[in-house]
């Protein structure tokens, strides 16, 4: 919208100060409360970009059969697998979450997880869709 739609008065760089400061201080309020907000958002981005890049990466650097298909089914089942898994404990079922019900004994969180389920079955789709799919180029 337009700024000087709601009041025709006002000049666009002082409607663009208010705004930016209005975005500091709402962002200031969630850095602060609640206390872990930035560090679980932080958590979350990275623990899902490195689930989907991760095996794409590794594999097209020691894969000689790795193609474009595999890298983005690979990146596709990491972040669906990574992404499932945070949701499962964090947010439907968080009764569950502890160490006996955690997979090979990971907490849940990316930051700390992401490289265990996440990667491998991401890894894993990459050299199988590799295998089928249309050799690279020489």
């Amino acid at each position: 919208m337009h700024s000087t739609t709601i009041v025709p008065t006002v000049c666009r760089s002082r409607a663009a100060r208010v705004a930016a400061g209005v975005a500091v201080c709402i962002a200031g309020y969630f850095g602060i409360n609640p206390p872990g907000f930035v560090a679980q958002v932080v958590a979350f981005a990275f623990g899902l970009a490195a689930s989907s890049f991760f095996p794409a990466i590794i594999m097209g650097i020691f894969s000689r059969r790795m193609n474009r298909e595999g890298a983005i089914t690979g990146m596709i089942a990491g972040i669906t697998f990574t992404a499932g898994y945070i949701v499962w404990f964090k947010f439907l079922h968080p009764e569950l979450n502890s160490a006996d019900h955690w997979w090979w004994g990971r907490w849940p969180w990316p930051s700390c997880s992401w490289w265990a389920p996440g990667s491998c079955s991401g890894a894993s789709w990459p050299c199988g869709t590799s295998i089928r799919g249309s050799s690279p180029p020489a």
